[in-house]
Formats: structure tokens, C-alpha cells, sequence
């Protein structure tokens, strides 16, 4: 496993309370790092892997539902 040089924290990057955004009970990336593991809903359906296929469905429906 590697390690990161210079991690860099989403609320230190745009200048947000980090103390709030926990209080909201949102996650605070590490943009270096964690953003690499963030699956991108457009590209479930050219995935070669039926269940990533599948999964595009699932995403907008859990999206949808957070936008609500």
C-alpha cells in the first residue's frame, strides 16, 4: 500500500469547518486518496462486468433519493 505525500482534506481545500461538516454528519474526503475508490455511475453501463452493469440503476436510485 502506498502512502500519501501530502494529503489534502475536502474542507481544507475549500476552506470549510471541518467540526461542521462532521456535526452534518458528512465525510471529508481525503481528495488524494479516497476520491480514487469513487465508483462513477456514467460508466456502469460499459463496464465488462455484468454486476457493474447492473449497477447504474442502484446509484440513481440512492442519488435520487439523497437529492429528496
Amino acid at each position: 500500500m502506498s502512502s500519501a505525500i501530502k494529503p489534502v482534506l475536502f474542507s481544507t481545500a475549500f476552506a470549510l469547518d471541518s467540526a461542521k461538516l462532521n456535526a452534518a454528519g458528512a465525510f471529508d474526503p481525503t481528495l488524494n486518496i479516497d476520491t480514487l475508490l469513487f465508483p462513477d455511475p456514467l460508466l456502469c453501463e460499459s463496464s465488462s462486468h455484468p454486476e457493474m452493469k447492473a449497477a447504474r440503476e442502484t446509484f440513481e436510485g440512492h442519488f435520487e433519493q439523497v437529492r429528496r
